[in-house]
């Protein structure tokens, strides 16, 4: 049996390790051969995510930065250095 996995499988579960992809292959996949195919295309489009959630992440960790900075130096401490 062939198992073509979208890119709706791997939607917040990358690692494969939530019940519902793993509920595939330790339910009825348990029981008979199988090989999983994930598409070239969704590859790709994971790869997009990817790249989009880690440039998210990127900018709020810098927002958050700043906004520290801002309320130090507010409270008169030199905690963060002027780059």
């Amino acid at each position: 049996m062939l198992v073509a996995l979208d890119t709706n499988a791997f939607h917040s579960d990358v690692y494969g390790t939530q019940p519902r992809l793993s509920g595939i292959v330790d339910g009825p996949l348990n029981q008979a051969a199988f090989e999983v195919f994930v598409p070239e295309v969704v590859m790709l489009e994971l790869d997009k995510q990817f790249a989009q959630r880690s440039k998210k992440v990127v900018r709020e960790i810098q927002q958050g930065r700043r906004r520290a900075q801002g309320r130090a130096r507010g409270a008169g401490h030199g905690l963060f250095r002027r780059e």
